[in-house]
């Protein structure tokens, strides 16, 4: 029932739009381009490979951000079906989660051909995304079954919730360097 789920929602989410399924790799390098060229060119941060680094901060971002603001909603916006079927209600914010992590599969692949291309080299290292890849599902499991059961009894959730994202964005080292914050900070 899970995988129908997860299939479900990457098939209905893709339907209306005319590029489909290509927008899980369009959106990552236009993203990586805005922020290039916002940050390297204009702001001139980072170094000689900046617009890989974006590009490996803002994919898994993606998928957390995304799986963030779609579980306030998982439980209290499938009442219909919670009503008519009989099944484990913590299949509703998991359907969200592994559907996003399956764009984000496709999102490391734009890594993984961006890095050959500008670095002429994959290293092993850029293999062990699974690593972290396993670690943010399983931390993700916890935040939306959270926040799925507290979206029923908190509406204004959502936009609590798109704040945070926000200033999770901003405040991670993906637009920065670790080095340039004052000591007590690091």
């Amino acid at each position: 029932l899970l995988r129908q789920m997860v299939i479900s929602k990457l098939i209905v989410g893709q339907k209306e739009f005319m590029l489909g399924y290509l927008w899980w790799i369009i959106e990552p390098v236009l993203m990586t381009f805005i922020y290039w060229l916002l940050f390297h060119k204009i702001f001139h941060r980072g170094g000689p490979d900046y617009h890989i680094f974006i590009l490996c901060g803002l994919i898994p971002f993606k998928a957390v951000s995304s799986s963030f603001t779609q579980s306030h909603n998982a439980l209290s916006g499938n009442l219909n079906l919670l009503s008519q079927l009989s099944f484990p209600r913590v299949f509703l914010p998991l359907a969200n989660i592994l559907s996003n992590h399956v764009k984000l599969l496709f999102g490391f692949l734009v890594v993984i051909i961006t890095t050959s291309i500008f670095s002429n080299s994959i290293s092993f290292s850029t293999l062990l995304f699974v690593v972290p890849f396993t670690l943010q599902i399983i931390m993700l499991c916890g935040v939306s079954m959270l926040l799925s059961v507290l979206g029923v009894y908190f509406a204004d959730l959502q936009n609590i919730v798109q704040l945070i994202i926000r200033a999770m964005l901003f405040l991670s080292p993906i637009f920065f360097d670790i080095s340039e914050l004052p000591a007590r900070y690091r």
